[in-house]
């Protein structure tokens, strides 16, 4: 099981590490690593960029991948020379590619305090995907309000909940969640807010993220999606 450095701290860009195994497989090229600070893509967020480098060669990362036993897989090529086997190397991520990520999904939280605030609390969340192309959010619910009165509601308390700068808290005891296949257990909120099971990115605070525009709520078979996008 490689070690996930980057789920007690999004900032960590540069670190060290150890190569367990190089390899191909019907992904291509790929390098495991004994710990790391690359996000591996988890269905609703994409993986790190970055390179795996030492005075050998140059690995440039295009993509993360993590199994069921929770090996993390580092796709990519060779840029310069060769690495081995066993090997120290240093790892290190794109910080935009990183905080961008981390500012979306982070996002995709802040909208839940901000449902639950302007009082639609008893919409369950189901759903998320945080790509730079495209954001989403979804509850399991039929939604009664005008979509356009709930986008301007929310709209408003997301720019006073980024206003008032709240910190962003992680906890990875695993006596509070079981986690899936591969990942450590861990917990996400927004201070004084309710906890969430997540394994992904996240900023410091509210007022990291930006401004968080609504760009469209809509019902379908029994759920609401809410788009959104990061300015």
């Amino acid at each position: 099981m490689t070690e996930l450095q980057y789920l007690r701290d999004t900032y960590l860009f540069r670190s060290g590490a150890k190569i367990v195994e190089i390899a191909q497989n019907e992904h291509g090229t790929y390098i495991v690593l004994d710990r790391t600070i690359f996000y591996p893509q988890w269905g609703w967020q994409p993986s790190d960029i970055g390179t795996i480098s030492n005075q050998s060669g140059v690995f440039q990362v295009g993509s993360v991948r993590i199994d069921e036993r929770g090996m993390v897989y580092h796709y990519g090529e060779f840029m310069l020379w060769s690495l081995k086997k066993k090997e120290t190397v240093d790892i290190l991520i794109d910080e935009v590619v990183r905080i961008t990520n981390a500012r979306n999904h982070s996002a995709g939280h802040l909208i839940d305090v901000a449902m639950k605030q302007i009082g639609l609390n008893h919409l369950v969340a189901t759903k998320g995907y945080h790509f730079p192309e495209w954001k989403y959010v979804e509850y399991s619910w039929v939604l009664k309000e005008a979509p356009d009165v709930v986008i301007a509601r929310l709209e408003q308390t997301l720019s006073d909940l980024r206003e008032r700068n709240i910190p962003v808290r992680v906890t990875c005891d695993p006596v509070w969640i079981k986690a899936p296949g591969g990942k450590s257990p861990r917990y996400v909120a927004f201070e004084w807010h309710e906890w969430c099971g997540c394994g992904g990115t996240h900023v410091r605070s509210s007022a990291e993220i930006g401004t968080i525009l609504i760009r469209k709520i809509k019902s379908r078979d029994g759920a609401i999606r809410v788009s959104y996008s990061v300015e």
